[in-house]
């Protein structure tokens, strides 16, 4: 998972609409919900499936290079 991650090179061509809104909590934190739109003709066996499940992973990186 974590070569996955940092390869410079894509698993995938995947074609998505992201959406995000953000809430603040309090004075020091933030709740950031992504919302990722995938058009169903992109997915493998999208045409007789009836649900897909997608594993999705990232990173959220700050300024100052940390990893959340």
């Amino acid at each position: 998972m974590e070569q996955a991650l940092t390869s410079r090179e894509p698993i995938a061509d995947l074609f998505f609409q992201a959406e995000t809104k953000y809430f603040q909590l309090n004075r020091a934190e933030y709740s950031v919900p992504v919302i990722l739109k995938i058009p169903g003709t992109q997915l493998a066996g999208s045409e007789s499936a009836k649900r897909i499940l997608l594993d999705i992973f990232g990173v959220v990186i700050d300024d100052y290079g940390s990893a959340s």
